[in-house]
């Protein structure tokens, strides 16, 4: 069975409602909501789903500091999230990293993950101000 085919058997289990990440409320009709942690959108769908996709890239706040996490094929669940990178915090160098990181990957995956870090970017630097301000 060719693994586009083992993909959307996959799919049609968990996009059925098999789903332990899947949330019972909607986001905006008809879009169900995804609870995973290395969710890029927090959609319940094909293209953006962790558990299906064999390729697969997020980033995600630690505190005050933003990690990006990589996923390839491998034949073992356990080995999935084969790397975790702490950013830089200059703004520039994390993304360059970022690109050079998911190069191969789809561009709607390369699309997501970079504007997932802006996101976490913009929460983690407005926390930053927040807490030099108390600081005074």
């Amino acid at each position: 069975m060719s693994t586009p085919m083992k993909l959307s058997l996959l799919w049609n289990s968990i996009g059925q409602g098999h789903c332990t990440y899947r949330g019972k409320g909607y986001i905006g009709k008809p879009k169900i909501k995804c609870s995973h942690p290395f969710s890029l959108t927090f959609v319940c769908e094909y293209t953006f789903c962790p558990l299906i996709q064999p390729q697969y890239a997020t980033v995600v706040r630690d505190g005050l500091s933003i990690t990006f996490v990589k996923k390839v094929d491998t034949p073992s669940p356990r080995e999935t999230w084969s790397e975790a990178i702490e950013l830089p915090e200059d703004k520039e160098q994390a993304i360059n990293l970022i690109k050079s990181e998911i190069k191969d990957m789809p561009s709607t995956i390369q699309e997501q993950v970079l504007k997932r870090y802006e996101l976490v970017y913009n929460i983690v630097d407005s926390l930053r101000i927040r807490g030099l301000e108390e600081e005074e």
